[in-house]
């Protein structure tokens, strides 16, 4: 098996506008899953259906039907693998009205996270807006929540930052929820910990400014 074979998966229609291929290397090829197009002139397609996995030494092995291109499997379905384990640990947590921190040593599996129906919530039709956040902010320290949390509302694709100490934070959370009762009182609220908080990342530059970061791992076999 050509272990200096590379192969991409391609971003596939559905993703966002600005999500784009930033850099296309004409050695590279590019697994075409749907009717996605190459990004680019010198870009290297291999589409599905030209492609067949069978067994072999070892275990299996991904190869174009003319046998010109050879690479391991995981090449092709790595990045999709990767989205059904995340949705699979996700499901094996039966949902509750509060969930703590789940963690496999100390990688975060996780956060801590808490679930309400928009029904429950009244704090957000308070009219007053000093009273309003003082409901919330009531309503927090009872729930147990942390100052500074993410939260998401069924009717809303992405979630949103929340800071209880905010009242600007604390508007704008009641807004949504004052949207998702409007939309039916069983429509859920969800909440999670911001983990890891400000105060502990750790990437710094040369004038010992803190940064927020992502590190994103792949690990090969060479032996493979």
């Amino acid at each position: 098996m050509d272990t200096k074979t590379v192969v991409v998966p391609q971003l596939l229609q559905q993703a966002p506008r600005r999500v784009t291929p930033g850099l296309g290397l004409p050695a590279w090829h590019y697994f075409q899953f749907a009717d996605d197009q190459p990004g680019g002139p010198e870009e290297r397609p291999l589409p599905a259906g030209a492609l067949v996995v069978e067994e072999a030494a070892g275990g299996l092995r991904a190869r174009t039907r003319d046998g010109r291109v050879i690479f391991h499997p995981i090449d092709l379905f790595g990045s999709y693998l990767s989205a059904e384990c995340s949705a699979l640990i996700g499901s094996l947590l039966e949902p509750a009205r509060h969930l703590p921190r789940v963690t496999f040593d100390d990688v975060v599996i996780s956060r801590e996270r808490w679930c309400f129906a928009a029904g429950e919530l009244d704090f957000a039709e308070v009219q007053d807006p000093e009273e309003r956040f003082l409901a919330l902010r009531r309503w927090a320290k009872s729930c147990g929540l942390p100052r500074f949390c993410f939260f998401k509302v069924e009717i809303e694709r992405k979630p949103c930052y929340l800071d209880f100490d905010s009242p600007i934070s604390g508007d704008i959370f009641a807004r949504f929820v004052r949207a998702a009762r409007k939309a039916g009182s069983a429509v859920k609220v969800s909440l999670s910990e911001m983990a890891p908080r400000l105060d502990q990342v750790w990437l710094r530059d040369a004038a010992d400014n803190l940064y927020t970061c992502e590190l994103r791992l792949a690990a090969l076999d060479q032996g493979a």
